[in-house]
């Protein structure tokens, strides 16, 4: 296996980068992950108390 499929393989899951991140919150129309989720995931749905969860 090349070392680049690795770091192709390594880029896809190692996530996007803080500018990547701040250049879609500008294409979106938002200032942070936190608005984008308030804005996007119901209250209805959400963990209230994450000291609950099973996975931590």
């Amino acid at each position: 296996m090349s070392s680049y499929t690795l770091t192709n393989f390594a880029k896809r899951h190692i996530g996007i980068s803080s500018s990547e991140i701040n250049d879609m919150l500008n294409v979106i129309g938002v200032d942070s992950l936190d608005q984008l989720i308030d804005e996007t995931v119901p209250d209805s749905i959400r963990m209230k108390n994450i000291s609950n969860c099973p996975m931590l």
